[in-house]
This record gives structure tokens, C-alpha cells and sequence, in this order.
């Protein structure tokens, strides 16, 4: 079966497609189709649903994976893109950022001209990117000339380490050391080599000053850290190996390494139930940890930009979404030729309301094509879609359709070609937006014979039911969407209220709507209700008020997403207005709040509001070490903050980490708030560091300021049978 042109284009040529449509306020993310995976992400389930529609709609080769691309497909490894300037300071000042990639990229172009100053830029850049020969190459050609250089040399040592060449590497660190007794990189790889040449006290010596002279943002400085704990583990100083493990957890909530580490060092501790909670949290992260290895493989293998795409990827799952944004934008920069890379960055950029930005990624793209159109004209049809410009949508995502038709199958959305059922999901909707509702019908009844229903494409067939005056089949569409997509249910259950009501359950229609925090999106709806309603009904006014605040959130929203059109991601301003949105989100039960709040915490670490909202939604065991990050943020952001200080070191006794500054901050608890809480938590952390003494001492003065709290008494009890 094929769709025909007219599912296509308006239903006669005076429809409401071929006039100007009026500019409706942006939508709430709640409506958006998120179906976004990641670059290395391929299914079953997939390919299925490109056969399934394929077989009814001839015309859209859906989701296909063949693993031939075919001509036109583009190289995902991507070509260099142009030097910015082209200048060895540019590739330098790229190096020093981070961003050694983009250097290699710029000074790669330089071919048989590179002289021995870039080799000096390519040896560290190498060596930051873990491309042990091309660092040893680079380094010995600049060294030519630099016979000296220890920083040269000391490139060319941990590379040689990282071949397993240790003799020759320690010969070169030592060599270094005479000279230059401050290199604190030299220590590091020095002292990683003893530790394994069963050295272990005098790598810890090494491990120890590269920590106090390096800077905390090196990045080497989480695998010195990492080294440090195992060799303070080796020599059983297990409480400190404890602690720098727990300092890695808290700065990377995700990395299954640490957990293991740590988790192992409790165990030798005889602390099993802090051992047992560590590995639970670690089961959880592990399920994650695939697309972690994809990104190691892929840099493993020299495809910087697709890799760094999968960062980005993984960042966003992680819910770092500030290095997601950052990491996507060097992906741009590495691999400018992949649309895979702009199309997600643009699905980022729109899941908070950066519709501009988005606009500009897709737009640049369609421009410079390198690769299948038809999922960047997707793309752009979704931007104006979310922005409330259906005409413009309704056009970008036909000529997706049309690019589609004559790419035929170059390997399907993993390659950057449209996703068929997001793409007809999205049409449908414009199409019902622009009130061609059998445009709208066509469309969603050829991918429902195609068996391709989802949780938005029921919503979009009970939407467009209730809009053609068919309230029965609505509520079952609706019905069946809730059945399907529970994490939809905010945004769903108005909708079904809406067709109760026009089946005249206005009884069940009341009891959805009148629910606490209940903020349709479109207050139409309430209209609907509302009409099916008695005057003199008892809780007309109820609804009333309801549409009021309704129509007041939704102004709000607008106003905020264009405010934050012209502000640069990394503003304060910025953080402030995700902030609002994601107040505002969350009376609505709309669980991208969430995210809102992650990534303006991320930009401005200064709020203590915000931070708190996040605390107060992190509650499983996976957040632990989550909350102990945010929890640091807040103490730092209100030192003032009691509840923060005792709830830091309540986690860190309770993991029996970090005890001297888990006993510092519960003595600077009782210090400002003497009462009995305060005493049970520096009685607790005196205690945990062998200080019975003092534990007794803390828990008789509070038992003279609260004779009669039940708590303290036990717990001088259980002090004195220790």
C-alpha cells in the first residue's frame, strides 16, 4: 500500500495549510518525540519496524540497519574540518583546553611541513588522546632540536611506560627528576611504574606530591588519584584508600572502576554492608556500561568526532548535561561531516528550549549536506514543530519524507536518515495543528496498519478524534496511550478528561482534572469540561480557576523560552530562567523538571534553591554518591546550610569514609545548633575514629541539655558496652 501525494498536502487548495499560520506559543517538552539513540545504538526491535512500515508505506524506507551504508552515506570517521587560523597557537591554546583532538585535527593538515615546533603540540595532544607511538614519533622529532626539553622527555617516558617498556621509562623519569625536581607529571608516571615494580611506599611518596602541586583540573589528576587509593590499599592503609575512592565517587557519581575499588576495600575493612551497598549501586551503573566501552573503542580506533559524539551521548544519559553540550560541540568541530552529530546535538539543544541554537546546527547542515538529508529535514521540521510554527514544520518534514524516498536505504537512522514513525508522528501533528485533519487521518492510519503504534502516535489519533467530534474513539486512543506510556501520564490524563467529558462523564472528567498539580497544557481542554458543565455546577468554579492558572503557566513558559533564545548556555542568566522552567515543569508533574534543574545547577553551582530541589528528588540508593556531590555544592553555596553540613557527614559515617571531615562538620553542627541531633552526630564520628572518650563525653553534656531524649540515652548505652 502506498500513502498517496494527498495524505501529504492539505485536503483541498483552500485549506488551511495554504494560508499563513498564526505563531502559537511554544510546546511544553512533555509533547516532543524523543526518540533519539545513541550513534553505536541498533536493535531488533528496530529493523522490525522498518520492515513492518516499509511493507505499507513503500515510499519510507524506515529504520533499516544494513550494515553497508552504501554510496552517499558519508564517512562516520569524518574529515578534518578547516584550521581555525591554522596557527600553532591556536593548536596549542586547543591542547591546554582539552580539546586535543581539534589540535591533531588543525596540525595534521601541515603534512610534511610540520616542523618541530608542531611535533611539540602533536606529542602532548597524542599523549593526551592515548595514542602512545604517534606521541613517542612526535616527541623524539621535536626533541631533535630540544635535546633538553623535559617536558619532551617526560612525554616520551609515560608513553613508553604505556607500551610496557617500564625499564627505559624509569631511566627517562629519573633522568628528569635530576633536573627538574618540581615535574609533577614525571612524578606521577614514575611512581605508577614503582608501585607495579612492587615499590609501593615510594610511589605513594610520588602519588602524594603530584597531588599537592598538580592542578585539581588535571587530567591526569582522577587516574593519580585512582593509583594513590590502590597503593594505599597495597600497604594496608585501608581507611585512606577508602577516602580517595569515595573522592572519586563523589566527583563521578557514574564510573563502575570506582565502585568496584571502593567496594573492594570495604570488604577489608569488615564493613560488608557498606560493601553490599556498593555493589547494588554498582549492578545499577553496569547496566550503563556498554555504551561507555563503545566510547573508549571508537577513540581506541582514532574516530575522534563519531566518539566524542558518543560521549555527548553518554553525558546526557548521565544526566551531565553541561558536558554533553560541551562535548557535542567538539564533535561538530572534529567531524563536521556526520549529521548523526547534528541531529543530536539539536535534539539537546530542543529538550531545553534552545530552539534557536538548534535551528542554526540543522540549518548550517541542510546548507553544507556531507551525508543523507532526509534526517536533517526531520529535524528541522521537529525544531519548528516544538516552536510552534506549523506551517513551517509541515514543509520540512515533507521534504524529509521526499529526500527519504530518494535516498532508498543508506543504513537507516543510525546513519542519519529520518526515523520513519517519529517523522509521520511528527506530520500528523502539524497537520492536526493546521486543522487538516484528513491529511492528519491518512497519515496515522497507514502507520497503524503498519503496526507501528506508540504512546504519541495513540495520543496523536485520540487528539485528532476529539478534534473530529469523535469523543468514543478518543477516550480509547487515550486509554490505550496511558496503558502504553506511563511516563506520559501528566500529559496524557487531560486529554482523556477532555473525551470523559464529551461522552458526558464529566463525574470522571472532574475527578483527573481537580487533582493537585494537575496543569493542562492546553487549556481547550478545560473549555471542553467547562462546556460539558452545568452553570450552576459546584465546581465550575474549581475549573475556572484551574484554566486561569493554566493560562498564566503557560504565558509564563512562553515568556521564559524567549527570554532564553538570546542567552549563551553558560550565563548565569541562563540558569535562572532553566530554573523557572523547571518550577514551572514541575507543578505540571512534567518530569522533565528534572533535567531543568541538573543542568542549571551544572551552569551556576551557586543556587541553593536549586540544589535543593535536586536533593529532594534524589532518593534512590543509585544517587548516593549524586546527593554527596550536590550536598558538597550546597555547603559551598550556603555555608550557613546545617541541615546540608549534617546530612554530608551522616553519609560519609555512614559509608565510614572521609571520617575527619565528617567529624569537622558535625562539630560545626554543634557548635551553631547544640541540640540532641547535633550530639548523636559528632558523638557518631568521634566514635567511628576511636575516640570513645570523647563519644561519651559529647553524649552526656547533650543528655544535661535533653534529660529525657530516648535517643541519646540509647546511644550512650550502646557506648559504654563497646
Amino acid at each position: 500500500m502506498l500513502i498517496p501525494d494527498s495524505a501529504l498536502t492539505s485536503g483541498s487548495p483552500g485549506s488551511k495549510f495554504s494560508c499563513p499560520a498564526p505563531r502559537p506559543k511554544p510546546r511544553s517538552p512533555s509533547t516532543g518525540d524523543t526518540l533519539i539513540l545513541p550513534i553505536s545504538h541498533s536493535t531488533a526491535t528496530n529493523r522490525a519496524l522498518g520492515l513492518a512500515i516499509t511493507a505499507v508505506l513503500v515510499i519510507l524506507p524506515l529504520c533499516g540497519c544494513n550494515p553497508d551504508p552504501g554510496p552517499g552515506a558519508g564517512d562516520s570517521s569524518g574529515a578534518p574540518g578547516a584550521a581555525s587560523g591554522g596557527t600553532m597557537e591556536h593548536a596549542r591554546m586547543l591542547v591546554n583546553s582539552g580539546r586535543a583532538r581539534e589540535s591533531i585535527s588543525i596540525l595534521k593538515q601541515l603534512g610534511d611541513k610540520t616542523g618541530p615546533e608542531a611535533h611539540a603540540i602533536l606529542a602532548r595532544a597524542y599523549h593526551q588522546t592515548m595514542r602512545w607511538n604517534l606521541s613517542i614519533k612526535s616527541s623524539e622529532a621535536a626533541l631533535a632540536t630540544r635535546p633538553n626539553d623535559t617536558d619532551l622527555l617526560y612525554l616520551k617516558a609515560d608513553s613508553l611506560r604505556n607500551i610496557e617498556e617500564p625499564q627505559a621509562a624509569r631511566e627517562l623519569l629519573e633522568t628528569i627528576l635530576k633536573r627538574t625536581p618540581e615535574h609533577w607529571e614525571a612524578k606521577l608516571s614514575l611512581g605508577r611504574i614503582l608501585q607495579r615494580m612492587t615499590s609501593p611506599d615510594k610511589a605513594i611518596e610520588l602519588f602524594e606530591s603530584y597531588l599537592q602541586e598538580a592542578p585539581a583540573n588535571h587530567y591526569l589528576a582522577e587516574e593519580a588519584r585512582l593509583e594513590y587509593g590502590r597503593a594505599l590499599r597495597s600497604v594496608r592503609r585501608h581507611q585512606d584508600a577508602a577516602d580517595q575512592f569515595a573522592v572519586l565517587l563523589e566527583r563521578e557519581p557514574s564510573n563502575n572502576i570506582y565502585y568496584s575499588e571502593l567496594s573492594s576495600t570495604l570488604y577489608r575493612m569488615r564493613l560488608r554492608p557498606q560493601a553490599k551497598l556498593l555493589e547494588e549501586i554498582y549492578r545499577v551503573f553496569s547496566e550503563q556500561a556498554f555504551e561507555e566501552h563503545v566510547e573508549k573503542g571508537l577513540f581506541s580506533s582514532g574516530r575522534d568526532g563519531v566518539a566524542m559524539g558518543q560521549r555527548a551521548w553518554n553525558r546526557r544519559n548521565q544526566k551531565r548535561f553541561l558536558e554533553s553540550f560541551a562535548a557535542y560541540e567538539e564533535a561538530l568541530a572534529l567531524n563536521p561531516a556526520d549529521p548523526r552529530i547534528k541531529i543530536y546535538f539539536a535534539d539537546l539543544c530542543l529538550k531545553f528550549e534552545r530552539h534557536q541554537q538548534a535551528l542554526e546546527i540543522i540549518e548550517n547542515g541542510i546548507r553544507n549536506p556531507r551525508g543523507p538529508l532526509s534526517g536533517l529535514f526531520a529535524s528541522l521540521g521537529k525544531i519548528h514543530l516544538f516552536a510552534g510554527r506549523d506551517q513551517q514544520a509541515a514543509a520540512a518534514l515533507k521534504q524529509a519524507i521526499e529526500a527519504l524516498r530518494q535516498e532508498g536505504n543508506l543504513g537507516g537512522y543510525n546513519r542519519g536518515q529520518a526515523d520513519g514513525l517519529a517523522l509521520y508522528n511528527n506530520l500528523a501533528e502539524a497537520f492536526i495543528h493546521l486543522e487538516d485533519y484528513a491529511g492528519a487521518n491518512r497519515i496515522l492510519a497507514a502507520t497503524r496498519k503498519a503496526g507501528a503504534e506508540n504512546s504519541r502516535h495513540l495520543y496523536l489519533a485520540g487528539k485528532l478524534s476529539l478534534q473530529s467530534g469523535q469523543a468514543a474513539a478518543a477516550l480509547a486512543y487515550f486509554e490505550k496511550a496511558l496503558r502504553v506510556g506511563d511516563s506520559q501520564k501528566g500529559a496524557l490524563a487531560p486529554w482523556k478528561a477532555a473525551a470523559l467529558a464529551r461522552e458526558g462523564k464529566t463525574a470522571e472528567a472532574l475527578s483527573i482534572l481537580l487533582n493537585p498539580g494537575t496543569y493542562p497544557a492546553d487549556t481547550k481542554l478545560l473549555d471542553i469540561v467547562l462546556a460539558a458543565l452545568p452553570p450552576k455546577h459546584p465546581d465550575r468554579e474549581k475549573l475556572e480557576s484551574l484554566k486561569t492558572r493554566s493560562q498564566l503557566a503557560a504565558q509564563h513558559i512562553s515568556d521564559l523560552q524567549g527570554k532564553l533564545q538570546g542567552l549563551k548556555l553558560r550565563d548565569a542568566g541562563c540558569a535562572r530562567i532553566l530554573s523557572e522552567l523547571g518550577d514551572t515543569y514541575e507543578k505540571q508533574d512534567n518530569p522533565a523538571a528534572l533535567d531543568y534543574y541538573f543542568l542549571a545547577s551544572d551552569i551556576d553551582s551557586s543556587k541553593p534553591a536549586v540544589l535543593r530541589r535536586l536533593l529532594g528528588k534524589l532518593t534512590e540508593k543509585r544517587h548516593y554518591f549524586t546527593r554527596m556531590r550536590l550536598l558538597r555544592r550546597l555547603k559551598e553555596a550556603a555555608p550557613d546550610d546545617l541541615q546540608a553540613l549534617a546530612n554530608l557527614s551522616s553519609m560519609y559515617l555512614d559509608l565510614h569514609v572521609r571520617l575527619s571531615e565528617a567529624r569537622d562538620m558535625a562539630l560545626r553542627c554543634l557548635e551553631a545548633r547544640p541540640d540532641p541531633d547535633s550530639h548523636l552526630l559528632a558523638s557518631r564520628a568521634s566514635l567511628l575514629q576511636g575516640d570513645r572518650k570523647e563519644a561519651r563525653r559529647l553524649l552526656e553534656k547533650g543528655l544535661e541539655l535533653a534529660p529525657g531524649n530516648d535517643r541519646l540515652k540509647k546511644a550512650l548505652e550502646e557506648a559504654a558496652d563497646r
